[in-house]
């Protein structure tokens, strides 16, 4: 057996970092968007854990175990859902595209209306 030293209180603020970076996700604006949020957080939370438990349980180098997880979480980016206080104008066109996608005899009535309007203006 060998033995292995204590990780210094450096490594495993390293790692402590990778862990917050890897929970502490934007919450989902909508409704709609929590499924796809708490998937991506359910990956997550299963690296960390894999993280996590080779430092406790396996003796892992935690400093090699946080090199692993942000492997892991660049792999699932936080993205495809909108998030909570996400930028305004991007929210406003997201709303147009699914206003068009839905209503597409509505979008196309304001598309005639704004293209008269400019008409008019010139």
């Amino acid at each position: 057996m060998t033995d292995r030293t204590e990780p210094s209180a450096g490594e495993l603020r390293q790692l402590l970092a990778v862990v917050l970076e890897a929970l502490d996700i934007p919450s989902p604006a909508t409704v709609g968007d929590g499924e796809t949020h708490r998937e991506i957080l359910a990956h997550r939370a299963m690296d960390t854990v894999i993280a996590v438990r080779g430092v406790l349980h396996q003796g892992d180098d935690p400093g090699w175990s946080a090199d692993y997880l942000r492997a892991r979480l660049a792999e699932k980016p936080t993205t495809g859902y909108r998030a909570w206080g996400a930028d305004e104008g991007q929210d406003d066109e997201r709303v147009r595209r699914s206003v068009d996608e839905q209503f597409p005899t509505v979008a196309r009535f304001l598309a005639d209306e704004r293209a008269r309007v400019e008409g008019e203006d010139r």
